[in-house]
């Protein structure tokens, strides 16, 4: 009885754990904003999945494993998500200038 409960609560701690960045990366690609997701905090999954992987390995925990591979799945699309949108915001404009001077060369950076 204690082994088929200790697995009932691995697999809902599998699922939970799956399904709880998701509404996160849902919001991130709908609105395109990460300013309010902490890189720190994304890490720390992918760090903790990794760990659980390999733990869940080495007990043959199959369920486990699985889980944890969704959980950084996930994680590392936020992440991916966050690299992208703070490399992004500075974007080359042309300066006032540009058309005075006609000098191709001068370009002014822009925060967005």
């Amino acid at each position: 009885m204690i082994f088929v409960l200790s697995d009932i609560f691995g697999i809902l701690g599998g699922i939970f754990g799956m399904i709880s960045s998701i509404p996160q990366v849902y919001k991130t690609i709908k609105t395109n904003k990460t300013k309010d997701i902490h890189l720190c905090t994304c890490l720390l999954r992918v760090i903790s999945s990794i760990s659980w992987i390999l733990f869940a390995y080495l007990k043959i925990q199959y369920v486990m494993i699985f889980s944890s591979f969704i959980v950084l799945f996930v994680e590392s699309i936020l992440i991916f998500f966050i690299y992208k949108s703070r490399n992004n915001r500075w974007q080359k404009l042309p300066s006032a200038d540009d058309s005075d001077n006609n000098d191709s060369n001068t370009i002014e950076l822009q925060k967005i």
